[in-house]
């Protein structure tokens, strides 16, 4: 049986939480309950969350950027977005 596992670690690469979900989760629908869990169990903090692009949606990016604080984030971007200057 297929599995997803969402990872979150400090900076040291040392896990500090996680959640396991059924294989055919989809990826966009674990975000805004996985941030919202970890700001219950640990508090606000300056955290940068790492997630590969089918991760987030726009909408959840939205949301992110008007928290208070601002929810900082790198997402990985398809190469033909990417505007060359």
């Amino acid at each position: 049986m297929p599995v997803v596992i969402a990872l979150i670690v400090t900076p040291d690469g040392f896990p500090l939480a996680y959640e396991v979900l059924a294989g055919n989760t989809l990826d966009k629908q674990t975000l805004t309950d996985f941030l919202a869990k970890i700001e219950a169990q640990y508090g606000k903090a300056d955290r940068i969350w790492v997630m590969d692009r089918g991760i987030p949606t726009e909408e959840t990016l939205a949301l992110m950027r008007a928290a208070d604080p601002p929810v900082h984030y790198l997402v990985g971007t398809q190469g033909n977005r990417i505007k060359s200057g």
